[in-house]
């Protein structure tokens, strides 16, 4: 029995034998990085091996390191220190003395100055190496990059929020169903009910100079409650949306501007400390930072990146807000983001963000939402021509085999893909009685229309008005929607005036084509009275806006006291084609005839009238503007914020067309942008209008600047300006609004306490005018107002009407409350200052 044991006695005996062998194949090198001249210690050099990859380390905060090293090997040391040459170093044979490495200035040493006695952490250095080198690192350095990617996005209300809301029969019915389907819970137990689920799968392309971005949907899966009425959806919740470049100044969330941890001015920004000088993240070593911003309250990040031994790229970050962001409704934003290296550049190879968003006055429930987007098959440098740019977004067809493999690689992670059971519970959801009409009663209020089987009934606020022309005007209007037809479209209203016993309508026909371009045909007639700021385009400074701000501005605008407004009885003719030719340009040709009739107040008679006849060339620009086709074929534009948006008009009045009385030319124009980052100091709205009439026409054919005489804020026009007060035929406007997102109250102490209790943010205005009138003109003003005076006069061009203002905003969370003061035209007997309301929520 001798020889059965001789085999595992030898190996015990081999173990022992080898054992010292084993023990001394590896070795500890000790070190210290010091400043030649002045022997000092220079914590967070990096030490790093010429030839064996991924062997490195940083030094401490006495400027020693340490590395463990196999025995046999040859290499050398190189050590790198922001300030210092770069110095190598042959490695020493085994020894058991600390080595000790001097390193000299790169540059010639200035005067010494102290200005602290901490010793700066030496995350900063690595801050600024990153910082030197990011122009490498970044991926924006390619000429063109491309992957696959796929997105899910998902939202969940928490039954179990104390909402003021929670007793309501539709938050009830939902929980109930909730119930029945055994949705998922939070980890308290608490049902989470779905509200949006959407999965998408794409293929993104861009070109970096000059910029161009191409994104092909190739499949989608979508389920939402109130998301019935749209079907771009799918290329609207892609993974671009998602995927955060860190290496620019500011990154771009929920409409605010966070410093970025590497933006150029990030140290002015941020707090760092490092961790770690040794983290292995995904088979990269790394050093780990901890990040936080100097002003709490600031629109900034909370939180942990690594960034790489080798090249200081970044490859992993896991960011948060804190409780003091300055960003309402928002509450535990949070974004973890992890890279890999693509040929010298690092990719964005997985972003998981999530939010809550909350009411602080806890009327509505919480709602939880998060966004995973996974990209991979990254190719770089692949060029495309122009013409494969020339839509941003697609709906793109690909072999089902294919769309497959890209389902197949999503599932192998189960926490990767949408349980399926999710999008059966949002239809279920979505078939609730209760549930069903309070997503009518969001459509009404959010698109002012009632929509009833083929038809919308609205705009509700045009169902009944007042003003002393009129007396009261009992109104009704209506439209088609898609389920009547896909592209056409009908609309009219009628409306009487009891006081001036007249009949309003109004007549439309519009055909939209789903093509390329995107054209549409429309007519339209309508006879209705107009005050004389919303006759022809002396509107255009609301071409660019809001709808619902628009409709509203045009509804309060013809209530009260219309008769100081220069009222016009308008009968118009309009036929307009229009198109996009590109992703950014639009265009429409209108021809227009149209007889004012001026309202004469002071007999039962008309007073003076006007009939012209104009065709109107309109082109609009917008760089990086994306749409999304509605079910009926309208258009909704997204994108292009960080881009001002340019309107031009050309207009020509043909003489006896039509019964035109004027030949005439005249051009205008609207530039427009919000949200401009103002140096990490707010953000910015600026409108100019500028325009000349080259012809001897009536004012009705001039500019007429916007005034607002209304207790409500707008700041498209000008808020201590009358509504018919000035005219030109030549003009330059500009409307300026700042809102300054980093706490301003916080540093006046009298703001400090409205600011603690009313949660207020300030922001400033200022309107400026430019304008004038030919002698030609003013004297045809003059003849007009002789028989009826209304008030109208002239600006001097050398003497600009200038208001300005400021503003307490975010008052309970919606509320502004502004002052605004005219400098000048100042009119006997009235106050030139004046107090606007306006009820906004912004985050």
């Amino acid at each position: 029995m001798y020889y059965r044991r001789f085999p595992l006695t030898f190996c015990v005996l081999i173990f022992f034998f080898t054992l010292p062998l084993i023990s001394n194949a590896q070795w500890v090198l000790k070190g210290k990085i010091i400043d030649e001249r002045y022997g000092d210690p220079l914590p967070g050099a990096s030490i790093s091996l010429l030839k064996t990859k991924g062997k490195g380390t940083i030094s401490g905060a006495n400027g020693s390191f340490k590395i463990i090293l196999p025995q046999y090997i040859n290499d050398s040391l190189e050590v790198n220190f922001v300030g210092y040459k770069h110095k190598k170093v042959a490695l020493p044979r085994e020894t058991k003395d600390t080595l000790v490495i001097s390193i000299v200035p790169d540059a010639v040493i200035l005067t010494e100055y102290v200005v602290s006695s901490k010793r700066e952490d030496p995350a900063y250095d690595i801050i600024r190496e990153a910082l030197k080198r990011k122009k490498y690192n970044n991926l924006e350095k390619l000429a063109t990059f491309e992957y696959e990617s796929y997105s899910r996005i998902e939202s969940y209300l928490n039954s179990s929020d104390s909402s003021s809301l929670q007793n309501m029969r539709v938050f009830k019915e939902m929980r109930k169903k909730a119930m029945e389907l055994n949705v998922m819970k939070d980890s308290l137990g608490h049902s989470l009910i779905p509200i949006v689920a959407a999965e998408t799968f794409s293929s993104f392309y861009q070109r970096n100079s000059p910029q161009a971005i191409r994104e092909d949907v190739v499949g989608k899966n979508i389920k939402g409650i109130g998301l019935e009425d749209v079907d771009g959806y799918g290329e609207l919740l892609t993974g671009k949306l998602n995927n955060y470049n860190f290496y620019k100044n500011y990154i771009r969330i929920l409409s605010k501007d966070f410093s970025s941890p590497l933006g150029d001015g990030c140290i002015l920004n941020y707090k760092f400390k490092l961790k770690a000088d040794s983290d292995l993240v995904e088979g990269v070593w790394c050093y780990r930072i901890d990040i936080k911003p100097h002003n709490l309250a600031a629109v900034a990040f909370t939180g942990t990146i690594w960034l790489s031994l080798d090249d200081y790229a970044l490859v992993k970050a896991v960011l948060k807000t804190n409780k003091h962001t300055t960003i309402n409704f928002i509450e535990n934003l949070s974004i973890e983001q992890n890279l890999v290296k693509v040929n010298e550049s690092w990719m964005p190879v997985r972003t998981f963000s999530k939010a809550e968003a909350v009411d602080p006055q806890h009327y509505l429930p919480r709602l939880h939402v998060s966004y995973l987007t996974l990209n991979s098959n990254f190719a770089v440098n692949k060029p495309h021509d122009d013409t494969f740019y020339e839509q941003s977004i697609t709906d793109s067809i690909i072999p089902e085999i294919e769309l497959q493999r890209r389902k197949f690689l999503v599932n192998t992670n189960k926490n990767n893909s949408t349980p399926v059971a999710v999008f059966t519970q949002i239809e279920a959801m979505r078939n609730l009685n209760a549930v069903k009409q309070n997503v009518k009663l969001a459509t009404v209020i959010g698109t002012l229309h009632y929509t009833t089987g083929q038809f919308d009934i609205g705009p509700i606020t045009r169902m009944v008005m007042w003003n002393n022309v009129e007396g009261v005007r009992p109104g009704f209007a209506m439209r088609t929607n898609q389920f009547f037809h896909n592209n056409w479209q009908f609309a009219g209203s009628v409306a009487y005036g009891v006081k001036d016993e007249q009949f309003k309508y109004f007549g439309e026909v519009v055909y939209r084509t789903k093509n390329k371009d995107n054209s549409t045909w429309g007519a339209n007639f309508q006879y209705d009275i107009l005050p004389l700021n919303l006759v022809g385009e002396n509107n255009s400074e609301w071409v660019n806006g809001n709808a619902f701000m628009r409709e509203l501005y045009s509804t309060t605008t013809r209530w009260g006291k219309i008769a100081e407004r220069s009222p016009f009885y308008q009968q118009q003719y309009k036929l307009w084609y229009d198109l996009d030719l590109s992703q950014s340009f639009h265009h429409k040709i209108s021809f227009i005839n149209t007889n004012l009739e001026e309202a004469n107040l002071y007999s039962s008679n008309l007073g003076n009238s006007l009939t012209y006849t104009e065709l109107l060339l309109e082109t609009g620009f917008l760089k990086t503007k994306k749409k999304i086709r509605m079910k009926n074929n309208r258009q909704i534009n997204v994108g292009g914020m960080q881009f001002p948006r340019v309107t031009v008009w050309l207009a020509a009045g043909i003489k006896g067309l039509f019964k035109g009385q004027y030949n005439y030319q005249k051009v205008y124009t609207n530039i427009t942008q919000k949200n401009v980052n103002v140096l990490g100091l707010g953000h910015s709205f600026f409108q100019v209008n500028a325009g000349y009439v080259f012809s001897k026409v009536p004012f009705p054919l001039l500019r007429t600047h916007q005034g607002n005489e209304s207790l409500l804020l707008y700041n498209r026009g000008f808020n201590q300006m009358k509504y018919a007060e000035f005219v030109s035929d030549h003009y330059v406007a500009l409307n300026w609004n700042h809102s300054f997102d980093s706490p301003i109250c916080d540093r006046i102490p009298v703001m400090a306490q409205l600011s603690r209790y009313l949660g207020c943010r300030t922001s400033a205005y200022a309107g400026v005018v430019f304008g004038g009138l030919r002698a030609e003109n003013q004297e045809l003003l003059n003849q007009w107002q002789a028989t009826n005076p209304m008030g109208l006069k002239a600006l001097a061009f050398n003497k600009p009407y200038v208001e300005i203002g400021g503003s307490l905003d975010n008052i309970f969370k919606f509320l502004s409350v502004g002052y605004f003061e005219r400098l000048s035209y100042n009119l006997a007997g009235e106050s030139t200052g004046g107090i606007k309301l306006a009820a906004k929520v912004t985050l």
